[in-house]
């Protein structure tokens, strides 16, 4: 009880500059909305320097807006569930603010998770559709979840020409897992990432 007094006291407040208020009101905002105004605000700034290729806030913003007209397009309504398995990269940023816009539940995956373990994430959250490594799609197979929509995405999309053979080097800790080629894409009604932003307007 005694901590709990002194902690109601709130003896940090003495630390405090002068002119800090000892109590701030947080806007009820979403992500997005906020993402937006910081978009917004420093367009032209880089939002994502990935491997020396930088991405402004102002094209990062229109990837993502256009990213949410797909899955709209798609039929993803408020509350359905996307499932997220991708790397550390800008896809993961574009599709993660993306679902949102569209109304989505996110479930990310790790990208080290084995088949049974995608199995038990896709199956306990419901998801029907998937934004995938296109490498690590082998492990969606091999889960046999039934998904409606699944989005592949190559690592090099983002690479800049001069490091394109870095894309190498990440799948090479992946093992010997191979990428579904054009012909499976097609045959399976797969969509590509680059393939719907570039279909859909940022609405």
């Amino acid at each position: 009880m005694e901590a709990k007094a002194k902690y109601h006291e709130r003896p940090w407040l003495k630390f405090y500059a002068e002119g800090v208020p000892a109590n701030v009101e947080i806007p009820e905002r979403s992500l997005p909305e906020v993402f937006d105004e910081v978009a917004d605000k420093y367009s032209s700034r880089a939002a994502v320097i990935f491997y020396g290729n930088k991405i402004s806030f102002g094209k990062l913003r229109e990837e993502i807006d256009r990213f949410a007209t797909a899955l709209h397009e798609l039929g993803i309504q408020k509350g359905d569930k996307v499932a997220l398995y991708l790397l550390n990269s800008p896809q993961f940023i574009i599709a993660y603010f993306g679902s949102l816009k569209a109304g989505a539940t996110l479930t990310p995956i790790s990208p080290v998770y084995t088949s049974i373990e995608v199995k038990h994430q896709l199956e306990d959250s419901e998801a029907k559709s998937i934004v995938c490594q296109d490498f690590l799609y082998e492990n969606v197979e091999r889960a046999g979840a039934g998904l409606k929509n699944v989005i592949l995405t190559g690592i090099g999309e983002y690479l800049p020409l001069s490091k394109k053979l870095a894309g190498k080097s990440v799948l090479g800790r992946y093992g010997k897992m191979e990428v579904p080629s054009q012909q499976v894409i097609e045959s399976r009604g797969f969509h590509q990432f680059q393939k719907l932003i570039k279909k859909y307007p940022p609405n």
